[in-house]
């Protein structure tokens, strides 16, 4: 048996070093204690865990032949699963999802070969769901996690402390799944089951994502102030970085700029980098917001410079490379603020396409809800006439006549269920190439129908136009009217273009403020004749503005590509090739207007004549 320790006294590294050197000491003996041993594993990864030095784990882990090599029986199991759930974990919080899935695939038939704990089950079932979210499989994370609540709900072993504490987890978790579909009304009313200082911090974040500012604001100072009668700094800073997003949403952003810096000295003490940078990030917003340009950019150097300085791996988002780009804009730095733009472009495009998947999952998360409680009401039915039969001694003449009315039933329960399958498929399926703000085709399906156009044949010289159309002083209109407006601006503009189209062109949402036009068999006086009517059309648009309709004259730039001798019989590869060639060219053009004075047309003709 190996001998205990007394940890009161010790440091996490001298706790480190004293069970390194118990390995050392233990592993090689031929009377092996591996329940021992497990459990210094154990303590090992927990204490490497609770200071955020999750590849130190990985490597305990995998330079382990010990526990590469274990042999799973129905004695130890129940001391080998939560080392290496511990490790699955580990693989989870560095986003290594293959080792974590190789990991749960491998353990994963002990739990049915052996007399597992309920609560090592629980574990099993909570990070598996956290495997199928962080993967996108929502469905699958869902019923993992339902599992796990149903799992600690009937246990008995154990308290009633731990089961409430466990379901409080559990429900955090489903909360977190429904704020990734971006369904921030149904993961508030999950976090409030138990209103905990980290899910009152997770409500107030689900507010911001609805504009409740003031919702938002009165949440996150109720954390703030729970986070400090428990002593918690690291909550009080989470706290208050939301409190300050509200109040500059607020106007008062003067007060942000003072509260968002203390939270930023406080993650940056407990090493939290994604977090920090999100609040550097945020506080070069407030600045810019208060044309505090020189303040802006010390912030946004000083969250580059952070991201090197700690080796961080991070994806970052959107406003990291918006703030950037408007920094270097107001430079004059335009090759660089360029740069930025497109960056942000990607991003924007990535974000949608994640949405369209949301939704979809969403959609699909409501119907199997709606099938399941649809079957729950047909087994209640059928239940209830069974019931009645019995009770009444039914004639088997009445019994058949039953049991065909009961067929009947479920016969049209299946079909309906066929029916609502098929519909939402298709709504599916229009969700991924559509444009949720304009109802255009979004960029993918744009591009798909673009090399769909240049492998068809086409009557003019074989021609096709692919033009870039970008809306000029758009940002002007964002930060004068608010978003609102900007998108129903855009709205209004793609109706415009599709009423000045003919029938076989395509109008596109290309990304941001851009549209992508795709014109079959025209030519440069055909494309001319488009721009000029839209021009005259946004001369005369008009735009709802607080209640009441408002003159808004606009202007576009475009840059078309008239692309001449399209091949009919190209490769799918070389399509590929001869679109992107276009595109940039389009894109190059559309620059071009731009910089000329903006409200023009600049064409090009590109033979594509190999």
């Amino acid at each position: 048996m190996i001998a205990t320790m007394d940890e009161s006294d010790l440091s996490s590294e001298e706790q480190l070093s004293e069970y390194k050197a118990l390995l050392d000491t233990h592993i090689m003996r031929p009377d092996l204690d591996t329940d021992g041993i497990l459990c210094i594993y154990q303590q090992m990864f927990l204490l490497y865990a609770s200071s955020r030095r999750d590849h130190e784990v990985k490597k305990l882990y995998e330079a382990s032949s010990f526990l590469q090599t274990f042999v799973v029986t129905n004695d130890n199991v129940n001391n080998y699963a939560p080392a290496i759930l511990r490790v699955v974990n580990t693989y989870l919080m560095l986003k290594d999802f293959n080792n974590a899935s190789h990991l749960i695939n491998k353990i994963q038939p002990y739990f049915s070969l052996n007399d597992i704990s309920d609560l090592n089950k629980y574990s099993f079932q909570m990070f598996s769901g956290q495997l199928y979210i962080m993967t996108g499989k929502y469905k699958d994370g869902m019923t993992s996690f339902r599992l796990a609540l149903k799992l600690i709900k009937n246990s008995s072993e154990l308290s009633d402390e731990d089961r409430k504490n466990k379901v409080a987890r559990v429900n955090q978790y489903i909360g977190n799944t429904y704020w990734e579909l971006g369904d921030y009304k149904n993961a508030i009313k999950q976090y409030q089951i138990n209103e905990s200082i980290g899910n009152l911090n997770n409500i107030a974040f689900s507010q911001l994502k609805l504009s409740e500012w003031e919702r938002a604001l009165d949440t996150a100072t109720a954390a703030s102030k729970e986070a400090q009668r428990l002593g918690n700094n690291l909550y009080w800073a989470y706290a208050n970085n939301i409190t300050a997003r509200a109040k500059h949403q607020l106007g008062k952003t003067v007060e942000a700029v003072q509260i968002i810096k203390k939270s930023i000295s406080i993650l940056k003490k407990w090493n939290h980098a994604v977090e920090t940078i999100e609040a550097l990030v945020a506080l070069a917003e407030f600045h810019i917001h208060l044309d505090q340009w020189e303040a802006a950019e010390i912030s946004m150097r000083e969250a580059n410079q952070y991201l090197i300085d700690t080796g961080t791996t991070i994806e970052l988002d959107e406003n990291f490379y918006k703030t950037s780009f408007l920094i270097e804009e107001k430079k004059n730095n335009y090759k660089e603020a360029l740069e930025f733009y497109k960056q942000m472009l990607e991003i924007k495009e990535d974000k949608f396409e994640l949405l369209q998947k949301q939704i979809s999952q969403r959609l699909m998360l409501d119907y199997e809800l709606e099938i399941a409680q649809e079957t729950m009401l047909r087994l209640e039915q059928e239940n209830k006439l069974a019931s009645i039969m019995l009770q009444n001694n039914e004639s088997k003449n009445q019994l058949l006549i039953s049991v065909i009315v009961g067929t009947s039933a479920v016969l049209l329960l299946l079909f309906y269920v066929y029916l609502r399958e098929h519909k939402s498929k298709l709504e599916m399926s229009h969700l991924a190439m559509t444009d949720h703000l304009t109802g255009c085709p979004n960029r993918r399906h744009s591009l798909k129908q673009a090399k769909g156009m240049l492998s068809s044949p086409n009557d003019i010289e074989n021609s096709l136009i692919i033009a870039i159309l970008d809306v000029d002083n758009f940002k002007v209109v964002n930060d004068t009217y608010g978003h609102d407006v900007g998108d129903q601006v855009l709205q209004n503009l793609s109706s415009i273009i599709k009423a000045v189209l003919r029938e076989d062109d395509v109008i596109g949402r290309y990304g941001g403020e851009e549209f992508i036009l795709l014109l079959p068999n025209a030519d440069e006086q055909e494309i001319t004749r488009i721009f000029s009517r839209i021009q005259i059309a946004l001369q005369n648009h008009v735009c709802e503005y607080n209640g009441e309709h408002m003159a808004m004259p606009l202007s576009v730039s475009m840059g078309a590509v008239i692309a001449t001798d399209t091949p009919n019989s190209a490769e799918e590869q070389e399509n590929s090739q001869l679109l992107d060639k276009i595109i940039k060219q389009a894109d190059e053009k559309a620059y071009e207007a731009k910089e000329g004075g903006k409200n023009q047309l600049v064409c090009v003709t590109m033979s594509l004549r190999s």
